[in-house]
This record gives structure tokens, sequence and C-alpha cells, in this order.
């Protein structure tokens, strides 16, 4: 504390103690209702009952579990008499401030200062008592006012808790993305994060955020979930998580496939073969068909003509590339032969 504080503080107390009051002046404390995590204003009303107020000094008391900070704002009162606030924790929950400053102009009645007050994250009650205890007051020539003040309560309303999580579409064909929305049971009374989580199988890769912040007053929020590469049909397991408590959603990933049917063969000279490609898991069945090494030919509907000649046993594969995604192929094996078998 400054010098002249503590200056003011021993005026008061040595006026207060020699002093027969007649009159007090009133504080008096609004109730207000606030979330965790939510900081609540209660306005602290001064009645000066006609005396002449030139400093006032009060302690609150409250709930430290309920409570994580407390601060003072001047009030119209204070400000308009040019009146500052000077305050400091002198134990949990017990908060001393004094109202003053070196002038001699008096206060009037009004709003006095708002109480600020944090609700903690876990407060322990629904409701929680703010008292005002040992107000007293000064008057411009120093003497003593005797003070008295009437507290209120700070109604804890409950969190939003999260009662959803959903993704359009819930099955995707990899490479793909879902446009995911976590819902709350109510809306937030002050932003929240939510945090997120993808569990996957191997093979499998997720891109989205690691947390989302929903805005005071929304009671949802949106994120997108983006699988950018998987090596087989698999589940990712999507977590959204608040204050300790989650929910979950099973994307459903699909992967293309490529058979090519039959899926060997043994041919001679100038014989052909007709294969057949069946493409999964997605509407886009057509293929594009390749050999290796590229003896003989293949049609783009994948028939297969030997050479003219050939001259020793020799493996030909033939591959089928998904339109869809040339990532993804399927292959059967040729062997040719001799005419005479060699």
């Amino acid at each position: 504390m400054h010098s002249h504080v503590r200056l003011l503080y021993c005026l008061l107390i040595a006026f207060l103690s020699v002093t027969t009051f007649a009159q007090n002046v009133s504080l008096s404390l609004d109730a207000g209702s606030g979330a965790p995590g939510s900081t609540v204003s209660l306005p602290m009303h001064i009645a000066t009952q006609g005396l002449q107020v030139a400093a006032v000094e009060w302690t609150l008391a409250y709930a430290p579990a309920d409570f994580s900070g407390v601060s003072i704002q001047p009030g119209s009162s204070a400000s308009s008499s040019g009146k500052a606030a000077s305050c400091n924790t002198i134990a949990p929950g017990q908060y001393i401030c004094v109202l003053y400053n070196l002038n001699s102009n008096t206060i009037s009645d009004g709003v006095l200062a708002n109480v600020l007050l944090t609700v903690s994250n876990s407060p322990s009650n629904s409701s929680s008592a703010v008292s005002i205890l040992s107000p007293v007051a000064a008057a411009p020539d120093g003497s003593g006012i005797s003070g008295v003040g009437s507290g209120s309560a700070v109604t804890i309303v409950g969190s939003p808790t999260l009662s959803g999580l959903t993704c359009t579409p819930a099955t995707i064909v990899a490479p793909n993305s879902s446009s995911c929305t976590v819902t709350l049971s109510g809306a937030a009374s002050n932003p929240l994060t939510i945090s997120l989580g993808a569990t996957t199988n191997s093979g499998v890769s997720v891109s989205m955020p690691s947390s989302i912040t929903i805005p005071a007053g929304a009671s949802q929020g949106s994120f997108t979930a983006s699988v950018t590469a998987a090596s087989s049909n698999a589940t990712v397991q999507l977590s959204a998580t608040l204050n300790g408590a989650s929910t979950t959603l099973s994307l459903n990933v699909l992967v293309i496939t490529v058979t090519v049917s039959p899926a060997s063969v043994t041919l001679s000279a100038l014989q052909q073969q007709q294969f057949t490609a069946t493409v999964s898991n997605t509407s886009n069945t057509a293929v594009s068909w390749s050999l290796s090494p590229n003896v003989g030919s293949i049609s783009s509907s994948g028939v297969y003509s030997a050479p003219l000649l050939i001259l020793s046993r020799q493996t030909v594969t033939v591959t089928a590339t998904s339109a869809a995604d040339s990532t993804k192929t399927g292959t059967a094996q040729i062997t040719l032969v001799p005419l005479l078998g060699l």
C-alpha cells in the first residue's frame, strides 16, 4: 500500500474510535449470474444519507472456491468526484478496498464501484454469497462516518456440455473431406474451446484442427476432417472434448480398389484374352490398360493379343489403372509360351 493510503486507513480507524455516529453510510451490492469461466459485474451502490463523504473503505468477502479472481472499477459516483480505488487481497476470499483521492470532493449517491468476479472453472456452489464487511467512510474534514453493508449472491449457471458430434458425409472415399459439427447443450455464455482428436488405423492420414472455439451466444462449431491418404478401408475415430467430457464419432473411410480377372492366363502366339477390371467404392469405374514389358498389345476395352512370334517362355503383367484415382491399380499375369512349348 502507498503511504497516503495507509495514512487514510489510520485516520479512518482513529475517528471511528473516538466519534459517535448518528447516521450511517450504506453500501449495497446487486446480485448477478454467470457461467464457469465467465466474469460477472456486480454494481455496488452507496447511499450517503445526506452526509458529506470524501472516502470509503470496505472489505469484500467471497468463496475462493467459487471465484478465481476479483477486481474493482470505480462507478459513476466515484468517477464524478474524482476518486480512485486501491485494493489488496488480505486473505483468501477477502479483498479490501479504499476509494479516495487527495481532494475534498464529496461522493454522491449512486454506483460507487463495479465488482468484477471471475467464476471458477469448477465452482463448488450453484449460488455463492458475496458480502460487504466493515464499511467505513471519512468526511472532507477527516471525521469518521460509520457504514453498513449488505451483500448479495452470484447464481452460477451451468456451463453447456457437449451434446453431439456429426460429420457429413459419415462415409468418404479417400482422399476426401467431411464437414463436421460440434453441438453444445445450450448457447455458450463465454467463448468455449473444444479440443479435437482423431485415432486412425495404420496407413490412414487425417488432417484436421486440434481445437475449435465456439463464440459466446453460439451453440455449434464446425471444422473439416480431411483424409489425405488411406491404404485400405478403415475407421477414423473422431473426438471432441470439453471440460474433460468427450463425445466421439466413427468416420468410415473407403479406398478405391481395382481387381483384374482372370488373375492369370497362359497364351501362345496370336491368341487373345479378354480381361475385366472391377472398380469398387467409386461411381467412376473406367480404367486404362498397360503392359509390362510391352509385349503384345491390349485394347482400351481390355482385350490382350499375344505377339506373332514367341521365342521363349516369358511373363507379361497386365495393369488396370483407375481413372478416379491413378494410385489405385489391379494386375493380372500372362504367361506367353512358344507354340512348341519351349
